[in-house]
């Protein structure tokens, strides 16, 4: 369908530029949206590779998945709606946790460990969340960060790679149609 995907030597990241860190002296927030409305399917996946080294709790250093449906207005132009969270990212033991407020109804907490830098290079994990929900649908994704304090943003960020979203996609077609009147 549509996706971004980008080599091994290359991801986004949250953090801030030039610096080891994502820390600005006080919170900060952003997002990467891809640049392309797509319909959703039954069997629609969104697959990507992460690893942070930010908070793991689910209150703070926000790692979140959100996916807004795209309509057309009267003069067909895109409309992009509110974005609802499907997934977030959180270390594990914190799945249990509350979905966050305007989550949607099939959000769910993905329980990943933090990278640990020392010595080594952090491993990619990768990530599957079904868009089933959204089937028929046109929808935008849009990965966002949120630190939510100005407190423990020392750690490299959040790293996002090889983002794909794939399933098989429906077309919807008019057809005109004559009303037959029987007797």
């Amino acid at each position: 369908l549509t996706g971004l995907h980008v080599s091994a030597s290359c991801s986004w990241r949250y953090g801030t530029s030039n610096q080891p860190n994502f820390d600005t002296g006080g919170p900060n927030a952003g997002s990467l949206t891809l640049n392309a409305p797509f319909e959703v399917s039954y069997n629609t996946v969104l697959r990507f590779d992460t690893w942070y080294t930010t908070e793991a709790h689910p209150d703070s250093d926000v790692k979140s998945i959100r996916i807004a449906i795209v309509t057309k207005d009267a003069a067909g132009q895109d409309q992009i709606g509110t974005y609802q969270t499907v997934a977030q990212i959180v270390g594990p033991g914190f799945g249990f946790n509350q979905p966050p407020h305007g989550a949607h109804p099939s959000f769910q907490f993905v329980e990943i460990q933090p990278a640990q830098r020392p010595g080594g290079v952090p491993r990619f994990v990768t990530v599957e969340i079904h868009l089933g929900g959204f089937s028929g649908q046109r929808v935008l994704i849009e990965f966002g960060f949120d630190t939510i304090t100005e407190f423990a943003n020392k750690g490299e960020g959040w790293f996002l790679d090889d983002i794909v979203v794939e399933g098989a996609a429906t077309r919807t077609i008019l057809v005109a149609t004559t009303e037959i009147v029987g007797g």
